[in-house]
């Protein structure tokens, strides 16, 4: 079964979301962002190998901004 997760990705907030993917590199294809990116499950940065999992709450950094414009 696909996972329900709450993703905060390309918006400024969470969003009830399901998915196809179980980990986080997965995401990252399913999301067509680029592996580069930094993802946060629960408020922890996570690697490509953590396994996603229902009621998980996801950010998504596809850029880092810095500076004031």
């Amino acid at each position: 079964m696909a996972p329900s997760i709450h993703l905060m990705h390309d918006s400024d907030s969470f969003n009830a979301t399901d998915v196809d993917s179980t980990t986080v590199g997965d995401l990252k294809s399913e999301l067509g962002v680029p592996s580069t990116s930094r993802v946060n499950v629960n408020s922890a940065v996570a690697q490509d190998t953590t396994t996603i999992n229902d009621g998980d709450i996801i950010a998504v950094v596809a850029k880092d901004k810095k500076g004031g414009k």
